[in-house]
């Protein structure tokens, strides 16, 4: 799901801190002109002067899992 004509991809664990000095290193390093993150990590970077690009996920879950969640727990209600 990334977009194409990135020029570099790094990634950091879950819940990583992140470090607006290294962030700037890693652009001029790779002559990218912004860091690429997700909605939930961009809150983390409050503040910081670097560009930002923000790369908003959706979730979509078809019907049909639903379904086989319900029938799932209904196998094992009655135990």
């Amino acid at each position: 799901y990334l977009p194409k004509g990135l020029i570099a991809q790094i990634y950091l664990e879950d819940h990583a801190y992140f470090d607006e000095d290294e962030l700037q290193e890693l652009l001029l390093k790779h002559k990218a002109t912004s860091i690429l993150c997700t909605s939930k990590d961009i809150v983390k970077m409050d503040g910081f002067k670097l560009e930002i690009s923000e790369m908003k996920l959706k979730l979509e879950i078809r019907k049909d899992v639903f379904v086989q969640c319900d029938e799932y727990i209904k196998r094992y209600k009655n135990d």
